[in-house]
């Protein structure tokens, strides 16, 4: 529908005010849509370049053992010797 609407008002433009005039917003349209993916690129790249997955902290591993019943904790420490 927007699509649609841009369209017809550029045809009117190009019929009221020349070719020069309609270049020139064409122009403008494709300058305005390389600045928009180029801020799309960078808020991207980031955003994703800022992440990283956090290593568990030791009080989280503590916490961790603590849920696991003792005979299996036993069990993984007798493997790690």
């Amino acid at each position: 529908e927007l699509l649609s609407s841009i369209d017809q008002k550029l045809d009117n433009i190009e019929s009221e005010y020349g070719p020069i005039v309609y270049t020139e917003l064409q122009s403008r349209l494709e300058e305005t849509i390389k600045l928009f993916n180029e801020d799309v690129n960078s808020l991207f790249s980031s955003s994703f370049s800022s992440y990283r997955p956090k290593a568990k902290s030791k009080k989280k591993e503590d916490s961790d053992k603590s849920k696991k019943p003792k005979y299996i904790s036993a069990y993984e420490e007798s493997k790690k010797d």
